[in-house]
């Protein structure tokens, strides 16, 4: 029987193929996916927003993070998607990080020109640092419980600095939070003491994992190419 993982990853990625239009921000992207999910009719059901009390996964949570770090950093989880099957539970993560974007829109059947249709999202340390958190969220989740055998982990930019910084050979404070292409250290630690070092723990992640973009065609829009890109991981 095909692995819910595998279903799911194809649908995701058929949808970034076919969409053919812009996310105007996460909640664009969320609300989209999860409603192409649920048309797919693979699905027992499609939850958005899945809330899982953070004290029932508090111990796995604590076997990650790395001294001098401690766990009094209990938080409640809400998981973006979660699709079901059969009695198994797929949790679906995802980032949209945006650069700023200036772009002619149709509303309520008018053009509107020059319009900024994307913030400028900035802090790629922390955008980064997120996607990796949420990869380490999900592990947590597979080892607590026996229903959830594997996760996906989505990122989708228009900010190249994501897929091309930091340099190689180079060694900012979050180079071990990387997302450029290749396969990536499962150690995460911020280089050096900082206020946001210390806000946001430096963790250690199951495995490698490996690093692909891939573009996103957008067809309603007239956009360079790449311009848009995603890479998705499953855990």
């Amino acid at each position: 029987m095909k692995k819910l993982v595998d279903l799911a990853k194809k649908d995701v990625i058929f949808f970034l193929d076919n969409y053919k239009d812009l996310f105007f921000n996460e909640c664009d992207l969320q609300m989209n996916l999860a409603q192409f999910l649920n048309n797919r009719e693979k699905y027992d059901c499609v939850y958005l927003e899945y809330f899982v009390p953070g004290c029932t996964v508090q111990k796995q949570i604590e076997s990650t993070l790395v001294p001098p770090y401690s766990a009094n950093i209990q938080q409640n989880l809400y998981i973006d998607i979660v699709v079901e099957k059969d009695g198994e539970f797929l949790p679906i993560e995802l980032k949209y990080k945006t650069a700023p974007l200036r772009k002619n829109i149709f509303r309520f059947g008018e053009e509107l020109q020059g319009m900024n249709v994307l913030k400028n999202q900035g802090a790629r340390d922390l955008g980064a640092y997120d996607f990796w958190r949420d990869v380490n969220r999900i592990e947590c989740l597979i080892k607590r419980f026996d229903n959830v055998k594997n996760g996906i982990v989505l990122f989708v930019t228009n900010d190249q600095g994501y897929w091309t910084l930091p340099k190689k050979g180079t060694s900012p404070n979050y180079v071990n939070f990387s997302m450029r292409k290749g396969v990536h250290d499962p150690c995460k630690t911020w280089q050096g003491n900082t206020a946001m070092s210390a806000s946001r723990p430096s963790f250690k992640l199951e495995t490698d994992y490996p690093i692909q973009w891939m573009p996103i065609v957008i067809e309603k829009e007239t956009f360079k190419k790449d311009e848009f890109r995603y890479c998705l991981l499953e855990i």
